[in-house]
């Protein structure tokens, strides 16, 4: 089928949720203003709303039904009915930058497709291939780039308040299922990349899966890309984790009891939004599944494992320098989606062999992946007995843009049930 014959990408019922957000809490205009741009809506009507909006706003005039209709004009009965459908109507209850990045998306997109058509145009003109490739490339990347917009110091403010702005990080992360550790970094903050790096069976999947499974008990969906088990293997593992009964302990011989814990397990997993995907193998391959979620719940974790084994695409280039280009794809599509990339990553074999923590520069075919991190989290194991069932270990921050770095808190992995847990103090 022509996807033209589709229509342009828009979601009307986004459009009218955030148009209708200056007019039920005036006090969001401040921000609005800075993130919007016109083009985000695809009617004229909306466009009209949202041009006296911001006349308005910007006049330092107040924001409300007798306003915007006296500025449009009261005859034009359509933008009138418009107006009262957005103040009475039902809207969808969701935070406004996810609202917006999905505007932004549909826009871009449409921005593209306008791009592609001159291209067409100007090919079946007979132009010279290559200045309509260089033109094209050019328009693509800026229209594209993701709008930040621009905001005063007093707006943040406004919008935020004092004590979200000061204390934000105690507040909005997403909670760890560890809360030393989750105090130390106060939560994974959306947009954040943040590299969890391990030895081989040393646990960073455990952890990475704990931590999806405690994204899903906050009320938000989590989507796990795994390049090494098939998503009934990792649903197996959290099932382990969140009963507590390691099944290969007694096979079928379970007791009842224990047997009701695991079913009990695996139902609650099969209630909550957790996407398991095994195939998507390279980033943008993973960040159009992504976009296949659906919105609600709304998407609060992303995560890869591990690094080193996603696929490039384009000409081979030496493999470091392409795990650093990877981390930035990633630390990208993390400020684009509004939501903490969890990136598990692997160390090359320099510190096992001389026996020390593993730091930094001993990320396997790093490149310059922890400069795009904004936290680095080292899981390390203090003792390597084979046959102990609880191994002791430490979670390392040796890196966080904001926040003490350099600390550490004890762990134990609990090998029989494949979960991480804090040592109590």
């Amino acid at each position: 089928m022509n996807p033209l014959a589709k229509g342009l990408p828009r979601d009307p019922a986004a459009e009218k949720s955030i148009l209708a957000q200056p007019f039920l809490e005036e006090s969001s205009m401040p921000y609005l203003r800075g993130c919007i741009e016109e083009d985000y809506f695809t009617t004229e009507v909306y466009r009209r709303i949202w041009g006296a909006a911001c006349t308005l706003f910007d006049g330092g005039k107040p924001l409300n039904f007798p306003t915007v209709t006296g500025l449009l004009a009261l005859q034009q009965t359509d933008i009138v009915s418009q107006l009262i459908g957005l103040i009475d109507g039902e809207v969808r209850q969701t935070e406004p930058d996810y609202l917006i990045g999905i505007l932004a998306e549909k826009a871009r997109l449409r921005r593209l497709m306008t791009i592609c058509e001159q291209g067409l145009n100007r090919a079946a003109l007979g132009e010279p291939s290559q200045e309509i490739y260089e033109g094209m490339i050019a328009l693509a990347a800026i229209n594209t780039t993701a709008s930040v917009g621009i905001i005063s110091t007093k707006q943040l403010l406004d919008q935020y308040g004092l004590d979200r702005l000061l204390y934000y990080q105690r507040t909005s992360g997403l909670r760890l299922p560890w809360p030393r550790l989750n105090g130390l970094l106060a939560g994974l903050q959306p947009g954040q990349l943040v590299l969890m790096a391990a030895h081989t069976s040393q646990g960073k999947t455990s952890a990475a899966l704990q931590i999806a499974t405690e994204t899903a008990k906050q009320g938000l969906a989590s989507a796990f890309f795994s390049l090494e088990m098939q998503p009934r293997s990792l649903f197996r593992r959290m099932t382990t984790q969140l009963s507590g009964i390691n099944p290969r302990n007694g096979g079928s011989m379970l007791e009842y009891e224990e047997r009701a814990k695991e079913r009990t397990a695996a139902i609650w997993l099969g209630e909550n939004p957790i996407w398991l995907d095994s195939s998507s193998r390279t980033v943008p391959a993973m960040l159009a599944a992504i976009r296949r979620i659906p919105r609600e719940p709304r998407l609060g974790l992303v995560v890869v494992d591990y690094l080193q084994l996603i696929q490039t695409t384009g000409r081979p280039e030496s493999r470091a320098r392409e795990i650093g280009t990877l981390a930035r794809e990633l630390k990208l599509a993390a400020q684009e989606f509004g939501v903490p990339f969890l990136v598990l990553s692997q160390f090359n074999r320099e510190s096992a062999k001389e026996k020390r923590r593993p730091e930094l520069y001993d990320l396997k075919e790093s490149g310059d992946c922890e400069n795009h991190s904004d936290v680095v989290i080292i899981l390390h194991a203090t003792e390597l007995e084979a046959e102990a069932v609880d191994r002791a270990m430490v979670a390392y921050v040796p890196k966080q843009r904001e926040g003490p770095r350099g600390k550490e808190v004890s762990m134990v992995f609990r090998s029989d049930i494949q979960r991480l847990e804090e040592v109590q103090l």
